[in-house]
């Protein structure tokens, strides 16, 4: 029986998303027929002033953005390079947490592996936490990555 078949990884570049990839790929790699899915999600905090402002982001800062976004899907098909499972990788944009429940549910994803970074009680109150929002609003079985403390 196969663990799922299709596993979704959120991947922001940063080494714990790295660990997530890696976890997800092993996971896939017990059956050919298990697909990966990455998504990165384009929407950094540092431009929301600009958002709530303009309510779509300038020229002057949509390619940075953009730019950004296609170095981190750069890192992801590196990771994947030699891969033999079928895998797929997103760039999409709006609110992380959101997304990736919109991304498993549209394309039927009956795993997510998402790293926690640890932030704290305080901190993920005031901030919110993407894994937290993931954990409460997914169908299906949520893998989360810690770091090793």
């Amino acid at each position: 029986m196969m663990i799922a078949s299709r596993i979704l990884v959120a991947f922001d570049g940063s080494l714990l998303s790295e660990l997530s990839l890696r976890k997800a790929t092993q996971l896939a790699s017990t059956d050919s027929l298990i697909e990966v899915h990455v998504i990165h999600i384009g929407t950094y905090r540092i431009y929301m002033k600009e958002f709530q402002l303009a309510g779509e982001m300038s020229p002057t800062l949509r390619l940075p953005v953009i730019e950004h976004g296609e170095g981190i899907i750069r890192k992801a098909e590196e990771l994947l390079r030699g891969m033999p499972n079928p895998h797929q990788i997103f760039l999409v944009k709006g609110d992380p947490g959101r997304a990736i429940i919109n991304h498993a549910k549209q394309y039927n994803c009956d795993l997510i592996v998402i790293g926690n970074r640890g932030m704290g009680r305080w901190k993920s109150y005031l901030l919110g936490s993407v894994s937290q929002y993931v954990i409460r609003h997914a169908l299906v079985p949520v893998f989360i990555m810690k770091m090793k403390q």
